[in-house]
């Protein structure tokens, strides 16, 4: 079993990548684990762009904007990173995917790059995706507050506007991909996947419910 979680900040991933790990005795990835890149690329983007390691999503982002090749090179090393952890490993969940590094790429990037850059980047999300067996979306639907960590922009309007845009990458680039399994009344419908990953959305904020749903389909749907 091969889990990614997608979405933006603040939505809980982390919480459901917790539970899910005890109860199905799968191995946490933390998004941490999925950004450790080479260590000469470490190097070349300290002595070229000034950049140490984790420096927090907002100094990212105003990084990626004044130093535009940066912005790329960093957003595919990312990209690499994690489907180094997908070929890799085995029973585990992330609380990342490759869905977000196309969703942050092309909403940082996009004045910037070109269709040959597009298509290297969408070739490689596309290859991961075909290795997961399951894949979570969880939207931003907390209307009230962010949980700053010290590195997240705690933001509700950006968030928000992440989750939009999730929603707008999975619609254009990725419902061919993947196999959307649907919920309503907080049940799910439908019946086994075929061969592509299945994509719950889980567009509740309610844990309990949250918890028995992502059980339901991690235990069901295969």
């Amino acid at each position: 079993m091969k889990v990614a979680i997608a979405g933006p900040s603040g939505t809980g991933k982390t919480t459901i990548a917790e539970y899910i790990a005890s109860t199905l005795g799968l191995s946490h990835v933390t998004s941490k684990e999925t950004r450790q890149v080479p260590a000469e690329v470490s190097k070349k983007w300290a002595d070229k762009y000034l950049y140490f390691g984790d420096c927090g999503h907002r100094r990212l982002i105003n990084l990626q904007n004044a130093e535009p090749q940066f912005g790329m090179e960093w957003q595919y090393e990312m990209l690499k990173a994690r489907g180094r952890v997908i070929g890799d490993r085995s029973n585990f969940i992330m609380d990342r995917s490759p869905i977000d590094s196309l969703t942050y790429m092309l909403t940082q990037n996009a004045h910037n790059i070109s269709n040959e850059y597009m298509g290297k980047f969408l070739t490689e999300v596309l290859a991961q995706l075909e290795e997961l067996t399951h894949i979570i979306f969880m939207p931003y639907n907390n209307p009230n507050w962010v949980e700053d960590n010290g590195s997240r922009v705690a933001s509700v309007p950006f968030q928000k506007l992440m989750s939009v845009s999730f929603q707008h990458i999975i619609d254009e680039y990725l419902k061919k991909a993947v196999y959307i399994v649907e919920v309503q009344n907080n049940r799910i419908l439908g019946g086994r996947m075929p061969w592509k990953p299945g994509l719950l959305v889980l567009d509740m904020w309610d844990l309990e419910t949250r918890k028995a749903i992502v059980t339901d389909f991690l235990t069901n749907y295969l």
